[in-house]
């Protein structure tokens, strides 16, 4: 398994972005979760994005490949 993360404020892994997305939907943080074995391989992240500097949300999504 592997597992990253980012944070806008994070002084060793920060999160880089373009400057419409920093003005407009900023990614607060990011994680993910990497898993590979027995013929398979699936994810699972989650990002926090602030919106106009108004609203943060969070998104999810996960995933799963299996070898046939």
């Amino acid at each position: 398994m592997i597992e990253v993360a980012a944070a806008a404020d994070d002084d060793t892994w920060k999160i880089i972005e373009s400057p419409f997305m920093a003005e407009k939907a900023s990614t607060r943080s990011f994680s993910q979760k990497v898993t590979v074995g027995d013929g398979k391989m699936s994810y699972s992240q989650t990002t926090l994005v602030d919106i106009y500097g108004k609203k943060q949300f969070v998104h999810t999504d996960e995933n799963e490949l299996t070898r046939s």
